[in-house]
């Protein structure tokens, strides 16, 4: 006997709609972003050197003579003119020794006459005259070395500049040629320069006249504009950097000597390189990155790794990973993957 309510189960399973086609409508989301070109061409990794700001000439100043530092006229920061005297020794000594050099020299000028007086009358021999000329001169000399040394116990500034260090006091003994003072000074037009330390693999690339940008801690947000001016043709033995001296092309009064400096120097050889924005770079590790192109229908994408190797402004430097390639994306690069759905907007 058939069950009374079969019917109606029958009924209610044939009126059963699917849903399914719902969820095979929902809208796709679609990522806006913009691309950019692929540049090939030649380009000029630069160098980057740290060093301090100083001046195109910094004068160790010293006495010729030892003795005891009488006076020091100047001190660190002071502005200086040419021929101006900066420090003296005590002269007591110095002019002791002057005088006894003087004195010698009169009784050699004596000893002499007297010779010259008794050979003409045959009472000396000419061997006698001789050396008594010769004792003169000698004489003559030691006074002239002890006028010298009298006229460098006085430091004086060999041209214009700036006092950079004080290195001694009054009242200190000081051997020949200890150093005093250093004196920083600029040729005309040459302005601040800025001393860095480049190694040996950069230094080969670098030339006289090459373009540098240089910024400084101290000036932030400021970019100032050098050329290099000096490539030292030895390496420094306690660093084993070659000196590489950037002249600042404009002036700039806030520059003090001393302050710390970055450069960029952009040497003139060049190589062949591929660039992309830095904004289409993603997943950077410092060596390797990725970068999106898009695919033959222009609403998706793919990821192409690249091997990163400076940068330039607002663009990367590629060693390769890009052969084929004319453009990536570049604005909306970052919220992409390898399912990501895109639309390309005008720049």
């Amino acid at each position: 006997m058939r069950p009374p309510f079969l019917p109606l189960f029958v009924s209610l399973a044939a009126c059963t709609v699917p849903d399914a086609p719902a969820a095979q409508n929902a809208p796709v989301h679609e990522v806006a972003v913009r691309v950019a070109p692929v540049e090939r061409g030649p380009l000029a990794r630069p160098v980057h050197a740290a060093g301090r700001v100083g001046y195109s000439a910094e004068t160790r100043l010293a006495f010729k003579v030892g003795g005891v530092v009488a006076r020091i006229t100047v001190d660190e920061g002071d502005h200086v003119e040419k021929g101006q005297v900066l420090a003296r020794l005590d002269p007591r000594e110095i002019d002791a020794h002057l005088t006894e050099a003087e004195s010698a020299r009169a009784k050699a000028e004596r000893d002499l006459e007297r010779a010259r007086l008794l050979h003409r009358d045959d009472v000396v021999t000419r061997e006698v005259l001789e050396n008594a000329g010769t004792a003169a001169e000698v004489a003559r000399a030691g006074v002239a070395a002890a006028r010298f040394n009298r006229r460098f116990s006085e430091i004086v500034a060999p041209q214009g500049g700036v006092v950079l260090a004080r290195l001694v006091e009054p009242g200190e003994v000081v051997g020949p040629g200890t150093p005093i003072l250093v004196v920083g000074s600029a040729a005309a037009g040459t302005g601040r320069v800025v001393k860095a330390g480049v190694a040996d693999r950069d230094v080969v690339r670098l030339a006289v006249g090459d373009p540098a940008d240089v910024e400084l801690d101290a000036l932030p947000g400021a970019r100032l504009r050098g050329t290099v001016s000096e490539i030292a043709p030895a390496a420094t033995p306690t660093t084993g950097l070659f000196e590489v001296e950037v002249r600042i092309d404009a002036a700039e009064p806030a520059l003090a000597a001393g302050m710390i400096a970055r450069a960029a120097i952009v040497p003139r050889a060049t190589e062949t390189m591929t660039t992309v924005p830095l904004a289409a770079l993603v997943d950077a590790d410092g060596a390797r990155g990725h970068v999106f192109a898009l695919a033959a229908d222009r609403r998706h994408v793919a990821p192409h790794p690249v091997d990163i190797a400076f940068l330039v402004g607002e663009r990367v430097a590629l060693r390769g990973g890009l052969d084929g390639i004319a453009e990536v994306v570049s604005d909306g690069a970052a919220y992409l993957d390898d399912k990501s759905v895109v639309k390309v907007v005008a720049p």
